[in-house]
């Protein structure tokens, strides 16, 4: 879990703390959650240079800014033509493997991914 848990960003952060999640963990955008690892949407950094544009700060909440309709596989979906349809067509930099509920399960990352065509 611990890896999974560089890439998640709690919902009631700050604009600042989201640049800090997605810098450390090198992959564009963060997965946002609450309470139970439930997850609220995806934050990518063009999310938050789209924030700074429209006036907010690096102490903004990142709520108005989440992207709540994101690509995801649902747990036991994880099809390798899904997977690459998603990193190749819909250029995400991450996967989240969810429950029926929305909870987080795992993280696929593009450099996880690219290393399996190795």
């Amino acid at each position: 879990m611990s890896r999974i848990s560089n890439h998640l960003l709690p919902l009631d952060s700050t604009i600042l703390e989201a640049a800090n999640i997605i810098n450390s963990s090198k992959n564009r955008a963060c997965i946002v959650v609450e309470n139970d690892n439930h997850v609220v949407g995806i934050l990518s950094e063009g999310d938050i240079l789209r924030a700074i544009l429209n006036d907010a700060n690096l102490k903004s909440n990142i709520k108005p800014f989440i992207n709540t309709n994101f690509y995801f596989l649902s747990q036991g979906e994880e099809c390798s033509e899904k997977i690459k349809n998603f990193f190749h067509i819909k250029q995400v930099t991450l996967i989240p493997i969810i429950t029926k509920d929305m909870k987080l399960k795992d993280v696929i990352t593009l450099n996880e991914y690219l290393k399996t065509l190795d």
